[in-house]
């Protein structure tokens, strides 16, 4: 096939690709867009996110007075969030939250302090990547391969989460109830 002269090019940059369809009217110089709308719920967020992690640094600090190094992290995750930095970097800080806040509970089981470890670092190996792969990567056929990756190791390690306290509890000397009991109170991380 023979290479298309630089007029036919431009002629065919401007062309629709076919019809709108019936009813629809395009409009190119202002096309419709929900960006007010992410914006306010966006914003929303943000401002819920702030309150809730302003409470419970509250609690820690002043009311427990036991702070530990799963805030800090929880702060990055959160300026990371506010500073709109890249996904990968928001979900590695808030899963790194959550295991330190495992390790700070569960840490004298030898078991689950190994898997909370393992799944420390697994973590950071993996988003640090893709965020490499990210900024690098120019191919959209391989973000899009990159973002399968990242969605299936998220619903992984969302699941190893919520294995760590089902074992630590499990191991616990309770009456089966009450470990049941325990374990629903987890397990509320699904939702």
């Amino acid at each position: 096939m023979a290479a298309a002269n630089p007029q036919d090019m431009a002629a065919m940059a401007n062309m629709p690709a076919m019809p709108p369809p019936p009813g629809v009217t395009p409009d190119l110089t202002n096309p419709y867009s929900r960006e007010h709308q992410y914006i306010i719920v966006a914003s929303i967020a943000i401002a819920l996110l702030a309150v809730f992690v302003s409470l419970r640094t509250y609690a820690k600090v002043w009311i427990m007075r036991s702070p530990g190094i799963d805030d800090v992290v929880l702060f990055i995750a959160m300026f990371s969030k506010v500073a709109s930095t890249l996904l990968e970097q928001v979900i590695l800080f808030t899963k790194l939250t959550l295991f330190m806040l495992l390790y700070r509970i569960f840490s004298p089981n030898k078991v689950a302090k190994y898997m909370i470890l393992a799944g420390i670092s697994f973590c950071i190996v993996f988003y640090t990547i893709m965020m490499f792969l990210f900024i690098f990567e120019e191919s959209n056929t391989k973000l899009l391969h990159v973002n399968y990756t990242v969605g299936a190791f998220n619903v992984i390690s969302d699941l190893y989460i919520l294995a760590i306290p089902i074992y630590a509890v499990s191991m616990l000397q309770l009456a089966t109830r009450k470990k049941i009991g325990i374990m629903a109170i987890f397990l509320t991380g699904i939702l």
